[in-house]
């Protein structure tokens, strides 16, 4: 069995980051941050966090509050409690009744 190599870096509740984050690893909000974040991985929005940025990631899921855009996900989740306000681009979006978008999406196709 092959070992796993995830790493997961967190931005707890009691943290207010202001910045820039490049990352490869997962980074899983539950704070505040605001500017812009860039990951090779997941990026996991808390219902505790507050989070404006522009984020680039290959997977969002948002069960807090983003406000910003986000751009070459391949997959977005907006949960019930979510609420995204701002432009994505994605090739798969799913809000959970009672999740919240404001803003206009560009659904890409997956090229094979």
């Amino acid at each position: 069995m092959a070992e796993s190599n995830l790493k997961i870096s967190l931005i707890s509740e009691d943290i207010i980051f202001r910045g820039e984050i490049n990352s490869q690893d997962q980074l899983l909000i539950e704070g505040n941050v605001e500017g812009s974040i860039k990951t090779k991985s997941t990026v996991l929005v808390e219902s505790t966090a507050f989070v404006k940025a522009s984020l680039s990631a290959p997977e969002v899921s948002v069960k807090g509050t983003l406000q910003g855009n986000i751009n070459n996900a391949n997959f977005i989740h907006i949960y019930a409690q979510g609420t995204v306000t701002g432009d994505i681009e994605c090739e798969n979006l799913q809000v959970d009744k009672k999740g919240v978008l404001n803003g206009s999406c560009i659904m890409r196709t997956h090229d094979a």
